[in-house]
């Protein structure tokens, strides 16, 4: 018997934040599957998102729950909105139906319980359930068991596959492959913005070693060695959080390091404990010689140490009432004049620094920012972090779009940080031109730091 198609692109191609973040794009679903998409840029997995929801019937379960906070669990399943109104249900019977139907699947959880009183385990669960009662064909779910206890992840999958054996079809897009093995009839893994490989469940042993990288077990003589000649500039001992387990690493003066296979959940969390939004309770990080303390991005700024985040629109780097010129030179405050208008001879400045690379192109000089495209945004960041000249940069997933152009500009960049004695750290969950690009490339998996090259 032929298998009913809920979803099909052929050929599909996406522009998402001004770049084609999706490419060609050949995939099928089918009914009563389970489809797993191993993606690491959180860009590609908005784009893939948002084009399903676009084309297909589909519930997303995603970071934010999609329920009423201030309505019960049963007012959540059974109030259908359309259009402009909603068909609502005498209250007796959907309390009745709802009990009925969490008793079918075993969720501990009363009808009448308000939906913000319920941890978000509960939550996810019942959105679940939210998307059978109300005939989605489709359920799309971001990051499927982040944050889950060993326990609530068994509960999940369980109703999981139960409704997969209602007809139910799931898209599941993810960082982990593990996770995606565990409950998925196929796995396609995302690759440059197109679907690069393919596996069925038969097949889950081959993808395993594909997407393993080569990683060789380290010995801490080897690390204590790394940096031989050459001055400590900053350094992570023994951090743990909620997620992070025992890091361990080492930044050299002049020296391009990226911690590479972070999950989403870790690298957050490092980021957060570096621009100080968590504060460290244990472990130690060091920078100069000195205990690290972040206390506020301004404050960073001031230690000479800087943050690029790849993962967010270009457009919030910019500034529409300036010109080019102005929106590089508006980051280096030191050389603002004290009535905060940048002068003829500040402006001449930046000129003489722009005859060469991208803004050789005098006509670019005085466009404004609200008349620029996307690339050209992203050089004027890079220039303005340039013109800044940190001593200590960090980076979250700064090849984290899919575009020839804005690799070319973030690895000239990096030749001009080295070159100009900027240490760089770069936080990624792949791999993508990360040895091009670094000195020490190190990979964090499972609790355990390990270099790849």
């Amino acid at each position: 018997m032929e298998k009913k198609a809920v979803l099909r692109f052929s050929g599909k191609n996406v522009v998402y934040q001004g770049f084609g973040v999706l490419k060609h794009l050949y995939m099928e679903l089918y009914e009563s599957e389970a489809a797993g998409i191993l993606q690491r840029s959180d860009i590609e997995k908005n784009a893939l998102i948002e084009l399903i929801l676009k084309e297909a019937k589909a519930y997303y379960i995603g970071d934010q729950p999609s329920m009423i906070k201030e309505m019960t669990v049963a007012d959540n399943l059974y109030t259908v909105r359309k259009g402009r109104g909603a068909k609502l249900y005498h209250k007796k019977e959907v309390y009745s139906k709802t009990e009925k139907i969490l008793g079918e699947f075993y969720i501990d959880v009363e009808a009448g319980c308000l939906v913000e009183d319920l941890p978000k385990t509960d939550i996810r669960k019942i959105e679940l359930i939210k998307a059978y009662v109300q005939g989605y064909p489709l359920i799309v779910i971001r990051d499927l068991l982040m944050d889950y206890s060993l326990k609530d992840q068994k509960e999940f999958l369980r109703i999981l596959t139960l409704l997969k054996d209602r007809k139910q079809s799931f898209i599941i897009t993810d960082y982990n492959i593990e996770v995606l093995m565990n409950v998925c009839d196929r796995i396609m893994i995302f690759d440059n913005g197109r679907i690069g490989k393919t596996y069925w469940k038969e097949e889950f042993p081959m993808c395993r070693r594909y997407y393993k990288s080569p990683e060789t077990a380290m010995v801490p003589e080897q690390h204590d060695h790394a940096g031989k000649g050459r001055k400590e500039i900053f350094s992570v001992e023994s951090l743990s959080g909620q997620f992070l387990d025992n890091l361990t690493f080492s930044v050299y003066e002049n020296e391009i390091v990226s911690l590479s296979s972070l999950n989403k959940n870790e690298r957050t969390e490092l980021v957060y404990y570096l621009i100080g939004r968590k504060k460290i309770k244990n472990g130690i990080i060091t920078y100069r010689g000195r205990p690290y303390r972040p206390k506020s991005i301004l404050n960073l700024k001031k230690q000479g140490i800087n943050v690029l985040r790849m993962q967010i629109l270009a457009d919030s780097y910019v500034f529409h009432n300036l010109n080019v010129l102005e929106n590089v030179y508006i980051g280096s405050i030191k050389k603002m004049s004290r009535a905060g208008v940048i002068s003829k001879s500040f402006c001449r400045f930046i000129k003489y620094e722009f005859q060469s690379g991208f803004f050789s192109k005098k006509e670019n000089w005085n466009k404004t920012g609200k008349e620029l495209d996307e690339i050209t945004k992203w050089h004027i960041y890079l220039k303005r972090l340039e013109l800044q000249n940190p001593k200590l940069l960090i980076c979250e997933e700064i090849f984290a779009i899919n575009d020839e152009r804005v690799d070319k500009a973030v690895m000239e960049f990096l030749e001009h940080a080295k070159k100009v004695g900027t240490s760089v750290l770069i936080l990624s969950s792949n791999r993508r031109n990360l040895s091009k690009v670094s000195d020490r490339e190190l990979s964090y998996a499972e609790g355990v730091y390990k270099p790849i090259r």
